[in-house]
């Protein structure tokens, strides 16, 4: 069974959660290998993190296949890049302080990244360090636009699933006065990229490739439907959450 989807994109805030509750009650999902690592763990916000997107994880994935979570079994690309076993489904996850972020897509490879754009960070020497030139220029002493970047190319190369090997230095994105960012890559991946800033106190980039084409969405497209969006609660209830085309900010490609 799979049910009707093209992606959705799952975000959770979670700073009021009773993790003690959560924990007495869906433990048991966790694999052998999972709670092994759990336990590893020594950080306790690292822990919730982990022990949150793995759950939402699986019961999504369990909306979406008919697969219990107790069936499910997982491999590792040489990357780095989960996926489950026996499903074209692609997700990925990602993390910051008090959100975490699930991203799931049937027709293609999908890739997420949030950060929390209030801690503190030298994203100068950051910046100076992984980023193209061109960015840095943008970036200035703008910790925002830092932040926005950083998540953009990290939802870029998550998405083509290389890791690191793809050189954070090889492609960079630009913002025109209207705010529309564009990717420049000289051996460009097809994908549609989404900039969502509707959670405060948050960088939230979303990307994905769709039918290997790159596809760039404007209020006047008609034929591409927008991810779902939906907030998870304390009950790890899931809430859509509309989303229109003036919550996103466009993409363009140039080479």
């Amino acid at each position: 069974m799979t049910a009707k989807l093209t992606n959705q994109l799952l975000l959770c805030r979670y700073e009021d959660f009773d993790f003690t509750r959560l924990e007495r009650t869906y433990f048991s999902l966790l694999s052998k290998e999972e709670v092994e690592r759990f336990h590893r763990i020594k950080h306790r916000d690292t822990q919730k993190q982990f022990f949150l997107t793995r759950i939402v994880l699986k019961q999504q994935l369990e909306k979406i296949t008919g697969c219990s979570p107790d069936a499910m079994q997982f491999q590792t690309s040489k990357h780095g890049r989960p996926s489950l076993i026996g499903s074209s489904i692609d997700f990925n996850v990602s993390h910051t302080k008090n959100l975490i972020a699930i991203a799931l897509n049937t027709q293609g490879r999908i890739g997420v990244d949030v950060e929390n754009i209030g801690r503190n960070s030298q994203y100068s020497d950051i910046a100076q360090h992984y980023f193209h030139e061109k960015e840095c220029e943008q970036i200035g002493s703008s910790a925002t636009a830092f932040f926005k970047i950083w998540t953009l190319k990290e939802a870029y190369i998550k998405t083509l699933g290389l890791g690191l090997q793809k050189p954070l230095k090889s492609f960079y994105f630009t913002f025109n006065t209207d705010n529309k960012i564009a990717l420049n890559d000289t051996a460009p991946e097809e994908f549609l990229q989404f900039k969502m800033p509707f959670i405060s106190g948050y960088s939230v980039s979303f990307a994905e490739q769709f039918q290997l084409a790159w596809i760039q969405f404007s209020h006047q497209r008609s034929d591409r439907t927008l991810p779902e969006v939906f907030q998870v609660d304390s009950e790890l209830n899931t809430t859509a959450h509309q989303l229109t085309p003036d919550s996103l900010i466009d993409t363009e490609q140039t080479s």
